[in-house]
């Protein structure tokens, strides 16, 4: 009967094309996937891709064997521009061969192009008792990570999580399996888990089932500290260089790119950008306290003219800043350097050009003749609207080029 339970529990979900979603255990968005191998033939990762999946790990091998359709695998999924990992089946029954096994693996995956972390898929025990299965998962995970200087992931069973591995293998992100739930019913020792593979099911582009994942960022190979962004996204390089040169941050691991920036968050952007000089002098605002975090950053902009405040004694820092209004700080600091900013566009070639602020007209444009503020569907400006995050960035990178 619970062998039919669940049988039923995972045709269900196939049925509805939903993926179990999980309530807890997992930070920050999540994604859905599949893991291949041998097994799937030839795939169409383009289908792939187009029934909504992000993810594919694709097995790159067994004990010293390679998968015979890894490097076909792989080659396809990156090139549909898929998110890509590469897991490997571990056979070893000793320490010695587990780190055989690894250097092998990494052998397997350096030349090939991924972006998620190499994952450890140790489920054939043997009749190995628990503490010399933790050392040789344990060799194993420790040589793949010295060999490709990633810290890979570990996939197991919550059966197994729960009674066979020891919080030593915690180091590495969890990867659990539990068909027919929407959640793990455990983790074991870890605190929670980067990937769930929670049933298998039809995907186009596959012939037959293969397993279903869902995935947390974490287990990206990410240029950035933020488990919310992923490297398709289309604001993800201008993110890279300006958080690298540390003039965009985030916070708590998550950079909110959807989120309104504020206009104290848009005034810091600026000041990073400038080098953070020191300031003199006192605030003009009662809003701003000397001990904010952009104190700095809002005496800097308006001891320059880049930014003054709504109304006399109030900067409004919470307040979201509007695409126009950050046009309009670009086009002052640009001024402020000594550069020419007399180039225009025409703002009547957009069908809400008309609705730009009078004292921003020349600003913006300014930023659409220089290619830093564009338009967006329909030809529209949206100058009123909240500059979110993502854009910000994109047309601050976008500053930083002209």
């Amino acid at each position: 009967m619970k062998r039919f339970l669940c049988s039923f529990a995972i045709l269900l979900a196939v049925l509805l094309s939903v993926p179990f979603l999980p309530t807890a255990g997992a930070q920050g968005p999540l994604y859905e996937g599949i893991d291949v191998s041998v097994w799937q033939g030839n795939i169409d990762f383009s289908q792939v891709k187009a029934a909504g999946k992000k993810f594919v790990y694709i097995r790159a091998g067994y004990g010293l064997y390679q998968d015979r359709y890894f490097s076909q695998n792989a080659r396809n999924a990156h090139d549909a521009g898929l998110q890509t990992g590469f897991y490997f089946y571990v056979t070893a029954r000793n320490e010695i061969q587990a780190r055989q096994q690894a250097e092998f693996f990494a052998a397997l995956i350096r030349d090939q192009p991924y972006t998620c972390r190499p994952a450890v898929d140790f489920e054939s025990f043997g009749n190995l008792s628990d503490p010399a299965l933790n050392r040789i998962a344990l060799a194993f995970a420790q040589t793949l990570e010295a060999e490709t200087g990633q810290l890979p992931l570990f996939y197991t069973n919550t059966s197994s999580a729960a009674y066979r591995w020891d919080v030593a293998l915690t180091r590495y992100p969890l990867w659990v399996a539990e068909y027919g739930v929407s959640e793990p019913s455990t983790t074991g020792h870890w605190p929670g888990w980067v990937g769930f593979q929670y049933g298998a099911g039809y995907v186009a582009g596959i012939r037959g089932q293969v397993d279903l994942d869902l995935f947390s960022p974490e287990v990206l190979l990410s240029a950035l500290p933020f488990v919310d962004i992923l490297p398709d996204s289309w604001y993800y390089d201008a993110l890279v260089d300006l958080h690298r040169r540390g003039i965009v941050l985030g916070s708590g691991g998550y950079f909110h790119p959807d989120r309104a920036t504020t206009r104290a968050e848009a005034v810091a952007f600026l000041y990073r950008l400038a080098g953070s000089p020191s300031t003199a002098g006192g605030l003009h605002f009662t809003d701003v306290s000397p001990n904010a975090w952009y104190a700095h950053a809002v005496h800097w902009a308006q001891v320059r003219n880049i930014a003054q405040g709504v109304a006399p004694g109030r900067f409004a820092p919470e307040e979201a800043v509007s695409r126009e209004d950050f046009a309009l700080f670009l086009y002052r600091d640009r001024a402020i350097k000594g550069h020419d900013v007399s180039a225009r566009a025409d703002l009547a070639a957009f069908s809400d050009g008309d609705t730009v602020a009078p004292w921003a007209r020349e600003a913006v444009s300014w930023a659409v003749a220089e290619g830093i503020l564009q338009g967006g569907g329909h030809r529209q400006l949206s100058p009123n609207a909240p500059a979110l995050r993502d854009q910000c960035v994109v047309m601050l990178q976008r500053y930083t080029q002209i």
